[in-house]
């Protein structure tokens, strides 16, 4: 047991005159963090936000037991730490140290880009450099009142497990308000203050902890808000999107539950006309690998609501009378013609040969799907 860890249990035990009691010995969140350290070698790490605020994150290597290294003398925007910065950012109160324009950039105060290309990250390992940097890595969005924290637990451990095992990196991160990550006085939480956080975490990723691999976004429910939004902003570095049981727009949740329009009125009035675009951000973001799921018989978040169907809104919206998908589907038709003119000419114990491994491997993959639903029963 770490020394952090055996502080935090002592430290729930209060004493009163000639007693002592104590005082959530378990399910603290400094203890979660602690068990989250030890168990799978996690690293907190506290971001200086956009707006003065502290980004609690934990980054998981992939690799057990090795030091996660952080770049020091590298500032969010990914330039080094020069004298007169440094004061500078000293003077600012615990405002961000980077100082990049503005102008050129609309949401956020950093450029995650230094280190990388298209293809990935520029530069190349060296033998003393650990094995996790080379390694892809996972930034997790949270649903609606989760800490990362509690992934102490099996059913909220499921996704971190899932991607440690597949040998990639898994950095969480909270909202503002949420476990360690601090907010201004009176101040609300809003989707344009997420997506912002969330871009500093990905900058910090990038710039401080100088990840070499692969990067994703996952999001779940309304983490899938600030997965889409950094996906689309950043789709020359994000190379895997999955978005998990989330909505098109925010105001659908409200919507599909109280039907009318006064509903839409009123969640306008109470959020000012919130709106999180979560659906063109998942059309229009290219070069990776997207992936929705959704449940139907969700509670929450109706089959209407979902992001599935407000992407399919939003692709119903794309012209396709032109030369370009006119070419595309001559092309289609032309591979299914000749595909079948070639099963024509086939004998018939081939092509019985053939429907036979068809109809085996449709059998294997209804069993891999009920091994699977076993598994999610076992856990919930």
């Amino acid at each position: 047991m770490t020394e952090d860890l055996k502080i935090g249990i002592r430290s729930s035990t209060k004493s009163c005159c000639c007693l002592s009691c104590d005082q959530l010995i378990f399910g603290r969140l400094d203890q979660a963090k602690y068990i989250l350290m030890e168990t799978f070698d996690g690293k907190h790490i506290s971001i200086d936000g956009p707006d003065g605020n502290k980004i609690d994150c934990m980054f998981f290597p992939c690799t057990s037991k090795e030091e996660v290294l952080v770049d020091e003398s590298a500032t969010l925007d990914g330039r080094p730490v020069s004298k007169d910065r440094r004061s500078t950012s000293h003077a600012s109160n615990g405002q961000n140290e980077s100082s990049v324009n503005r102008s050129t950039y609309s949401g956020a105060d950093v450029q995650p880009l230094t280190y990388h290309s298209s293809s990935g990250v520029q530069g190349s390992l060296t033998l003393n450099d650990p094995k996790y940097l080379s390694m892809p890595t996972i930034i997790m969005c949270n649903p609606n009142a989760l800490y990362y924290q509690q992934m102490v637990t099996s059913p909220n451990a499921y996704w971190l497990n899932f991607f440690l095992k597949r040998d990639i990196n898994v950095i969480c991160w909270n909202y503002r308000g949420y476990g360690e990550s601090t907010r201004g006085f009176m101040e609300t939480l809003s989707p344009y203050k997420s997506k912002r956080d969330v871009e500093y975490v990905m900058a910090y990723l990038v710039n401080k902890l100088k990840v070499k691999g692969k990067i994703g976004v996952y999001g779940r429910s309304i983490g899938g808000l600030t997965a889409c939004h950094l996906a689309n902003k950043y789709n020359n570095l994000i190379k895997c999107l999955i978005v998990d049981r989330s909505f098109y727009e925010l105001s659908s949740v409200p919507e599909g539950k109280l039907k009318g329009k006064m509903t839409s009125r009123i969640f306008d009035l109470i959020s000012w006309k919130w709106r999180t675009r979560n659906h063109s951000n998942f059309a229009t973001t290219t070069n990776c690998y997207k992936i929705i799921t959704c449940d139907p018989l969700d509670d929450t978040i109706d089959l209407f609501g979902n992001l599935s169907s407000g992407v399919a809104s939003q692709l119903a919206l794309t012209e396709y009378e032109t030369d370009e998908f006119r070419q595309f589907y001559e092309t289609l038709l032309f591979i299914f013609e000749f595909e079948n003119r070639l099963y024509e000419q086939l004998s018939d114990a081939d092509k019985e040969q053939i429907n036979t491994q068809v109809i085996r491997t449709v059998a294997d993959a209804e069993t891999d799907q009920a091994d699977y639903d076993a598994d999610i029963a076992e856990i919930y």
